[in-house]
């Protein structure tokens, strides 16, 4: 993960690169991160992860979902410092999406190949991110999806404890978009008339203030 600074509108600009994070594990990465930023402690949390989408039925790749922070190294640091914490995927599992984060919660999907002959399954992520006060990457998806035993209709169900990932099932999903009180995704059909209908996710929402007044 590379990093330009010294960015301005003069033209002759000298812009700084620096390799902002080097894994000791590199792996490709098609997809921009999303950044976190800590107003009250002046921190900034860059979130993204790796997988090869020019081969996605890879199933022997190793890939992973990271968590660094921007700031300058000291001393005998390396890159490797800046790391906060790591998602390691199955085997064969990679990210395909963009990450995005939403009231603290880095949202994704990943793909993972079933073979040749299979279709393959997508996977719904929501992991923690760290705070000024607390290392992430802990579970982050409070609510998920049961079928109503009479309609057969989807409904949200909220979990007794908070899970990492969701399987979507076969396919490919596409990025994660948030529109609270939901997050939407789409996968394709499977019959080859292109993606099906949105799938969402409750997520949670802002408290909203209520305001009053006394009269004396």
């Amino acid at each position: 993960m590379w990093k330009i600074s010294s960015l301005n509108a003069d033209s002759g600009w000298n812009p700084t690169l620096e390799a902002l994070f080097e894994p000791t594990n590199p792996r490709p990465i098609y997809h921009k991160p999303d950044i976190q930023i800590r107003k009250r402690c002046n921190r900034r949390f860059i979130v993204f992860g790796t997988g090869d989408e020019q081969n996605p039925t890879d199933s022997d790749s190793q890939d992973y979902f990271y968590e660094v922070e921007d700031r300058p190294l000291t001393g005998e640091e390396t890159s490797l410092d800046r790391l906060m914490w790591k998602e390691t995927f199955p085997q064969g599992e990679k990210m395909l999406s963009d990450p995005v984060i939403y009231l603290g919660v880095v949202y994704f999907t990943t793909y993972q190949p079933q073979g040749y002959c299979g279709a393959g399954k997508s996977y719904f992520y929501g992991l923690k991110v760290s705070t000024c006060t607390a290392i992430g990457g802990g579970a982050g998806i409070r609510y998920g999806l049961e079928e109503d035993e009479e309609t057969g209709e989807l409904r949200d169900v909220e979990f007794s404890n908070r899970q990492k990932k969701i399987d979507l099932g076969a396919g490919i999903a596409t990025s994660v978009v948030i529109g609270p009180p939901r997050a939407y995704l789409q996968k394709p059909t499977g019959t080859g008339e292109g993606l099906g209908p949105p799938m969402s996710f409750k997520v949670p929402t802002v408290s909203k203030l209520i305001y009053w007044k006394e009269e004396f």
